[in-house]
């Protein structure tokens, strides 16, 4: 019963419906987040980089080819249970130039420290005419 309730509740925190409103705190914001991910899916293509995935709770709305999730490996907080395809050290994306067609990532620039860096990374492994789409809090 408990982890059912995990499911329904983890799931209405990043993809909340009107059930939502009664157990999710930050339904309005998530709400907004959630249309703003809609809209972009239109635009991530091919092979796709979920910068910072987590747990991946977007990957149903991004219809791409093939889904690649990487997470930093020390990140304060246990992995334990997420989806996590590949690992970094914070600092080198380990995949070639021009690897991806699409990078995704939501609310993960606000925990990096060397976003300038990152930044650098992220456009190192998107292909020409690539696309990005990100959200930021606040």
């Amino acid at each position: 019963m408990i982890s059912r309730f995990r499911k329904i509740y983890y799931r209405q925190m990043f993809i909340p419906t009107f059930t939502g409103i009664w157990i999710n705190p930050y339904y309005i914001i998530r709400k907004g987040l959630l249309e703003g991910v809609r809209w972009g899916s239109q635009y991530m293509k091919g092979r796709l980089l979920d910068f910072g995935c987590g747990n991946k709770p977007y990957r149903e709305l991004l219809k791409v080819d093939d889904y690649v999730g990487l997470d930093i490996e020390t990140s304060g907080h246990s992995h334990e249970g997420e989806d996590i395809d590949v690992f970094y050290d914070g600092r080198t994306i380990p995949f070639d130039n021009d690897s991806f067609d699409s990078v995704f990532t939501s609310e993960v620039f606000e925990h990096v420290f060397n976003l300038p860096e990152v930044l650098k990374e992220l456009h190192r492994v998107l292909r020409p005419g690539g696309h990005m789409l990100m959200t930021l809090p606040f």
